[in-house]
């Protein structure tokens, strides 16, 4: 059985206490009228009826104003249960399209029950035009160079100034964050490349003409952190979706508005510790695309490739040694739990705005060589060991 919150309940039920509030008011002030008219001529009693007639008066609109303002602080957080999950405009926010979401009550379990994979069909594509490419399934491993630094489990491609032993060492330091009990939300999600999308047919050709964008947020990013909300939110995990398409109309000056976008989120909810920039990467060469593949659970998935930030010396990265330590993190339990789901974490000078947090990365989930029931059966996988890295499990 569901268990229904109190905040809940004071706010689905707010315009009926509102309505008693008012009537209440409004009683009372016709009895203090009644008592009042026949005692007017006798001067200080009607003055003191009066007086006493107001303080009920006063004390039914302080009454409906507290309701109102306890239910417009709820509303200015927007948390949902997962089954009433509704977008919400915000004067604060750069952002004009959120998903906001109330955690269930099971952030105290001490078991983690994982999402699983879903076989979804996709239509038939249709016949193979005369200038189409080819699409090719592989899974991408790990090269023999120096660049890539073995974890217990999983790989760094080292790119950035430290060593392959401070890498390794950096990958056992502690979380550089803990979950707190609360209800406010602790993770973030968000697209500086929302209109990012998939191929749309499950088949060894791409049409040329296709160029992988799709301003749907049914068929793109959104779609597939859509998938990452709900797994969040059933674990009792608070997280803010942001669906804003900072690469629409221009994706010139993408990264710079969704970088308003996070800071105005921090703002506003300083409980945010996690923060996810939600992609799809993209592997071309000549007329031939590879879309970053495996099977988990006899159930084709695309693979997943975190980026970190490596600071370039200029000091515009303080926090990146935490960001790799997280990212190592989610890296290590995924290749144990799920062999074969990550590609070696990119570890370069590039910057992405993860200066934000001591938990920001951003995740590539497949390519534009897959489709989006491949890519959503990634994120339910690295849902789930999200939700175990974050919950010590």
């Amino acid at each position: 059985m569901k268990k229904i919150r109190p905040a809940y309940l004071r706010k689905k039920y707010h315009g009926f206490l509102k309505l008693c509030s008012v009537s209440l008011s409004l009683i009372l002030l016709y009895q203090g009228l009644q008592l009042t008219v026949p005692l007017f001529s006798k001067g200080l009693n009607a003055l003191t009826t009066i007086s006493a007639g107001m303080s009920f008066i006063n004390g039914g609109v302080a009454f409906a104003q507290r309701e109102i303002s306890e239910y417009q602080a709820e509303d200015d957080v927007n948390f949902t249960s997962h089954a009433q999950q509704e977008d919400l405009l915000s004067d604060t926010l750069s952002s004009t399209d959120i998903i906001s979401s109330q955690p269930t009550d099971t952030s105290q379990t001490e078991s983690v029950v994982e999402t699983t994979l879903v076989a979804e069909e996709l239509p038939a594509p249709p016949e193979r035009p005369e200038n189409a490419g080819d699409v090719t399934d592989k899974v991408l491993t790990p090269g023999s160079s120096s660049q890539f630094v073995a974890l217990d489990s999983g790989y760094v491609k080292n790119l950035s100034a430290l060593t392959a032993s401070q890498v390794v060492e950096y990958s056992k330091a502690a979380l550089p964050i803990t979950l707190e009990d609360t209800q406010q939300p602790q993770v973030l999600i968000y697209h500086t490349h929302a209109t990012e999308s998939y191929q749309p047919y499950d088949c060894d050709w791409y049409d040329v003409n296709y160029n992988a964008r799709n301003t749907d947020n049914s068929q793109n990013m959104v779609a597939v952190g859509d998938v990452l909300t709900q797994i969040l939110q059933e674990a009792g995990i608070g997280v803010i979706h942001d669906t804003t398409q900072h690469d629409n109309p221009s994706y010139t000056g993408a990264y710079d508005r969704s970088r308003v976008t996070i800071q105005n989120y921090l703002q506003q909810y300083p409980s945010i510790k996690v923060i996810l920039d939600v992609h799809r990467d993209a592997l071309q060469g000549d007329n031939l695309i590879t879309a970053p593949t495996t099977e988990i659970e006899g159930i084709k998935t695309a693979q997943l490739m975190m980026i970190c930030c490596a600071d370039d010396g200029s000091g515009r990265l303080p926090n990146y040694t935490q960001n790799l330590t997280f990212a190592t993190a989610l890296q290590q339990r995924m290749e144990t739990d799920y062999p074969t789901l990550t590609r070696p974490i990119l570890l370069d000078d590039r910057f992405y705005n993860q200066d934000l947090s001591p938990a920001s990365i951003l995740v590539e989930v497949g390519g534009h060589g897959n489709t989006l029931p491949e890519a959503k059966n990634a994120i339910r996988l690295f849902g789930n060991t999200l939700i175990k890295v974050l919950k010590g499990q």
